[in-house]
């Protein structure tokens, strides 16, 4: 009975890997974070959530979103197309943000093609994000 205690307890106390995503809270107006995050991103766009699937990655199972696009502000994606993007929840893919089907969302990405949504950009709802469609209207002509 004392071994079981004891192996509890240091299971309990000894150090152990934890998966934790630490996002820099950003500093300034909502439009300064618009603009960052619209300078550093390759894709600025809006989207539906219209599926799940997953994908074997390295011999671990990935969760992909199929996205309808809707609206583009930056890249090379065009509206009414799909992609598929990896929104894993398994700590795998990092801080990732957690798409869901029947949800419109925001999203900031860089990289390549298939893109991760990642839970420490401005990627999120749509709802949250309405007010910053003018100035991305604006980002986006500038660009032409």
């Amino acid at each position: 009975m004392y071994k079981i205690a004891l192996t509890v307890i240091l299971l309990l106390v000894l150090p152990s890997p934890a998966i934790a995503c630490s996002c820099m809270l950003p500093v300034g107006s909502q439009s300064n974070h618009v603009r960052r995050a619209y300078k550093q991103a390759d894709a600025v766009f809006s989207a539906y959530g219209q599926s799940i699937h997953y994908r074997e990655v390295d011999g671990h199972r990935i969760r992909m979103v199929k996205l309808r696009i809707l609206q583009v502000w930056k890249g090379d994606l065009q509206p009414n197309t799909w992609i598929d993007v990896a929104s894993d929840d398994t700590g795998l893919m990092g801080c990732s943000f957690i798409a869901e089907v029947d949800r419109a969302l925001m999203v900031y990405v860089s990289g390549k093609q298939p893109y991760s949504l990642a839970s420490c950009s401005l990627t999120g709802p749509l709802e949250r994000a309405t007010d910053d469609v003018p100035l991305l209207n604006k980002l986006s002509r500038r660009g032409r």
